[in-house]
């Protein structure tokens, strides 16, 4: 027990120095990795869609419709929903999610034009904007604009990342 105590000690001072109780700035790194964790699956959500839009056109419409009635599931009665198919159950979008899905390990994040659009010192937190780059192989490069605030817990022991408006 005490050998984990001595381990977690440095890890411990090591956060601690890192962190401190000074206000984050919005190009810190530990404040863009999790911007980029946060974002990552939004992200791939939304290029997972735009693929099966462009690919297949004529099943939008019935993906729509089924993602609708999963919104109201509740209003549905049982047996209705027992033959009804999911929305990501539709072959057609099986197969974008396959295809995208294997061009997100080659995906590369990249936030830019980092921006502070508020300080808050007696607070500890930051507001930002940002421009996130988003480039897969043998795509263009894709963009989005985002808002995003940083801050400090009171204790300065944890930082704590909220992203708003991903466009």
């Amino acid at each position: 027990m005490k050998k984990q105590l001595l381990l977690l000690l440095p890890l411990f001072l090591l956060f601690q120095g890192c962190l401190g109780s000074d206000t984050p700035t919005c190009s810190d790194s530990d404040v863009k990795e999790l911007v980029h964790e946060i974002i990552d699956d939004d992200i791939q959500d939304d290029l997972i869609l735009s693929y099966f839009k462009n690919t297949y056109p004529d099943k939008v419409m019935q993906y729509a419709m089924l993602k609708n009635y999963e919104g109201i599931s509740d209003m549905i009665p049982d047996k209705a929903k027992e033959k009804m198919k999911k929305a990501d159950e539709i072959p057609e979008f099986i197969a974008a999610k396959k295809e995208m899905e294997s061009q997100f390990s080659k995906m590369s994040l990249k936030l830019t034009s980092i921006r502070s659009t508020k300080i808050d010192d007696p607070l500890k937190k930051v507001s930002c904007s940002a421009t996130m780059k988003v480039q897969l192989p043998d795509y263009d490069l894709i963009t989005y604009d985002l808002n995003y605030d940083a801050q400090v817990t009171d204790d300065g022991e944890e930082l704590i990342v909220e992203v708003h408006d991903l466009e």
